[in-house]
């Protein structure tokens, strides 16, 4: 608490001080950058604690630079894309939020158009999307047949998704089973 008011002190204006004492960690969870839902920010917590706090948690956040933010993503940035484009939207709020309460000046380090998207390889190359087989044409009435004769919920979603040509998520999501 002592960091942030030192910061928020040093970023007034007329003060002629520099803030040279506030961390990411402090920005992060002092100007309350937090997701939409409760498990968005038990997720980025988590991701947060376990990739970026031990390269750049500690770290001033004026002396964030393109090298510290690498070096916390690299070591997941080829297993785990997904999570490590997630932490590096998460890095760039917390250093654009810095850099507009004027804790930080110059580019955004983690910004990925026009900087780290040359330095780093796109989601895609990594990791190639790869589809399931589709079911044969000539199968699918024997396959609705024997979802029909199934006396679940799974199957009845399955069957609706068929029939409404809808995403599973959409699916899932769909409250009142029992009306349709």
């Amino acid at each position: 608490m002592l960091r942030l008011m030192c910061c928020l002190m040093a970023a007034l204006p007329g003060s002629k001080g520099r803030c040279e004492c506030v961390e990411l960690r402090g920005v992060r969870e002092g100007f309350h950058l937090e997701p939409r839902t409760r498990l968005e920010r038990c997720k980025d917590g988590k991701a947060l604690a376990a990739h970026v706090y031990p390269v750049l948690g500690n770290q001033p956040i004026s002396a964030v630079d393109t090298a510290t933010v690498l070096r916390s993503l690299q070591p997941i940035w080829a297993k785990t894309p997904a999570m490590a484009s997630r932490v590096r939207s998460m890095i760039e709020a917390v250093l654009n939020s810095a850099k507009a309460r004027g804790l930080r000046e110059g580019q955004n380090p983690a910004q990925w158009r026009g900087h780290l998207d040359h330095l780093l390889p796109s989601r895609i190359k990594i990791r190639r999307v790869q589809h399931h087989m589709a079911l044969p044409f000539a199968e699918i009435p024997a396959f609705m047949a024997e979802l029909r004769a199934r006396d679940d919920l799974s199957s009845r979603a399955l069957e609706f998704l068929i029939l409404t040509a809808s995403r599973s998520g959409e699916g899932r999501a769909l409250n009142g089973w029992r009306l349709i």
